[in-house]
Protein backbone atom coordinates (compact mmCIF):
# COMPACT_ATOMS: atom_id res chain seq x y z
CA UNK A 1 0.00 0.00 0.00
CA UNK A 2 1.16 3.48 -0.70
CA UNK A 3 0.11 6.43 1.24
CA UNK A 4 -0.81 9.80 -0.21
CA UNK A 5 0.11 12.50 1.95
CA UNK A 6 -2.52 14.93 2.76
CA UNK A 7 -2.70 18.15 1.56
CA UNK A 8 -1.97 19.89 4.88
CA UNK A 9 1.48 17.17 4.58
CA UNK A 10 2.48 18.36 1.49
CA UNK A 11 2.48 21.96 2.27
CA UNK A 12 4.44 21.49 5.47
CA UNK A 13 6.88 19.24 3.85
CA UNK A 14 7.23 22.14 1.57
CA UNK A 15 7.47 25.20 3.89
CA UNK A 16 9.89 23.11 6.31
CA UNK A 17 13.17 23.67 5.88
CA UNK A 18 15.94 21.18 4.17
CA UNK A 19 18.01 20.30 6.94
CA UNK A 20 22.07 19.75 6.45
CA UNK A 21 21.81 16.27 6.53
CA UNK A 22 18.39 15.82 4.27
CA UNK A 23 20.09 17.52 1.59
CA UNK A 24 23.15 16.15 1.63
CA UNK A 25 21.21 12.41 1.54
CA UNK A 26 19.20 14.22 -1.10
CA UNK A 27 22.29 15.06 -3.57
CA UNK A 28 23.46 11.83 -2.97
CA UNK A 29 20.39 9.81 -3.91
CA UNK A 30 20.26 11.69 -6.94
CA UNK A 31 21.76 9.40 -9.48
CA UNK A 32 24.84 11.06 -12.02
CA UNK A 33 24.29 11.13 -15.65
CA UNK A 34 26.15 8.36 -17.22
CA UNK A 35 29.83 8.78 -18.32
CA UNK A 36 31.61 7.52 -21.42
CA UNK A 37 33.77 4.63 -21.57
CA UNK A 38 37.04 4.90 -20.86
CA UNK A 39 39.80 5.18 -18.26
CA UNK A 40 38.93 5.68 -14.62
CA UNK A 41 40.27 8.54 -11.98
CA UNK A 42 41.37 5.36 -10.08
CA UNK A 43 43.41 3.43 -13.32
CA UNK A 44 44.81 6.82 -14.09
CA UNK A 45 46.11 7.44 -10.72
CA UNK A 46 47.81 4.17 -10.02
CA UNK A 47 48.73 3.56 -13.78
CA UNK A 48 51.00 6.93 -13.04
CA UNK A 49 52.29 6.05 -9.55
CA UNK A 50 53.33 2.57 -10.56
CA UNK A 51 55.23 4.22 -13.28
CA UNK A 52 57.04 6.35 -11.17
CA UNK A 53 57.35 3.89 -8.32
CA UNK A 54 59.26 1.71 -11.00
CA UNK A 55 61.17 4.92 -12.08
CA UNK A 56 62.62 5.65 -8.72
CA UNK A 57 63.24 1.65 -8.05
CA UNK A 58 65.32 1.36 -11.05
CA UNK A 59 66.90 5.05 -10.25
CA UNK A 60 67.53 3.53 -6.90
CA UNK A 61 68.38 -0.32 -8.04
CA UNK A 62 66.31 -2.26 -5.77
CA UNK A 63 66.82 -5.65 -6.58
CA UNK A 64 64.20 -6.60 -9.11
CA UNK A 65 63.11 -9.97 -7.01
CA UNK A 66 61.80 -6.95 -4.29
CA UNK A 67 59.60 -4.80 -6.65
CA UNK A 68 56.70 -6.55 -6.51
CA UNK A 69 56.23 -6.76 -2.86
CA UNK A 70 57.81 -3.21 -1.91
CA UNK A 71 55.46 -1.40 -4.46
CA UNK A 72 52.60 -3.78 -3.33
CA UNK A 73 53.48 -2.30 0.20
CA UNK A 74 53.47 1.11 -1.51
CA UNK A 75 50.24 0.96 -2.99
CA UNK A 76 48.58 0.13 0.47
CA UNK A 77 50.52 2.71 3.06
CA UNK A 78 48.60 5.16 0.30
CA UNK A 79 44.99 3.56 0.28
CA UNK A 80 45.13 3.10 3.84
CA UNK A 81 46.32 6.80 4.60
CA UNK A 82 43.88 8.55 1.81
CA UNK A 83 41.22 6.63 3.48
CA UNK A 84 42.31 7.49 7.09
CA UNK A 85 42.47 11.39 5.61
CA UNK A 86 39.15 10.80 4.33
CA UNK A 87 37.47 9.65 7.84
CA UNK A 88 38.95 11.93 9.89
CA UNK A 89 37.94 15.01 7.73
CA UNK A 90 34.55 13.53 7.72
CA UNK A 91 34.34 13.42 11.64
CA UNK A 92 35.64 17.06 11.93
CA UNK A 93 32.40 17.45 9.68
CA UNK A 94 30.30 16.00 12.55
CA UNK A 95 28.36 14.71 9.99
CA UNK A 96 25.96 11.89 10.83
CA UNK A 97 27.08 7.89 10.43
CA UNK A 98 24.63 7.35 7.46
CA UNK A 99 25.90 10.69 5.88
CA UNK A 100 29.65 9.64 6.26
CA UNK A 101 28.91 6.22 5.27
CA UNK A 102 27.00 7.70 2.00
CA UNK A 103 30.23 10.54 1.10
CA UNK A 104 32.97 7.21 1.72
CA UNK A 105 30.32 4.83 -1.00
CA UNK A 106 30.29 8.08 -3.41
CA UNK A 107 33.97 9.00 -3.34
CA UNK A 108 34.62 5.37 -3.74
CA UNK A 109 32.40 5.15 -6.43
CA UNK A 110 33.66 7.93 -8.40
CA UNK A 111 37.19 6.60 -8.16
CA UNK A 112 35.74 4.23 -10.47
CA UNK A 113 33.80 5.70 -12.90
CA UNK A 114 35.23 5.68 -16.08
CA UNK A 115 35.96 8.88 -18.24
CA UNK A 116 36.82 9.99 -21.66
Amino acid sequence: LVRTPSPAETAASRTKPETLDEKIQRILRTTPPSAPQGRSFNDVFWKRFNEKVDDAMERLRVPRSVRGPVKKGLQAAVRKGSEALLDQVLEAAELSDATRKAIKGTVQGVMQQKVR
